[in-house]
């Protein structure tokens, strides 16, 4: 793939509360880590 664009909706049901809130590492890091993912320009929308 050229790139990835994602278009969900991973910090829902409460949102986020700052950058450091975990739900960033629950619902994005911890799922999107595979190493083929690593290289891969992502666009968020």
């Amino acid at each position: 793939a050229d790139f990835i664009m994602s278009l969900g909706d991973n910090f829902y049901f409460t949102g986020v509360h700052d950058a450091n809130d975990k739900r960033f590492q629950e619902t994005f890091e911890d799922v999107f880590s595979d190493r083929a993912l690593r290289n891969i320009p992502w666009y968020v929308l």
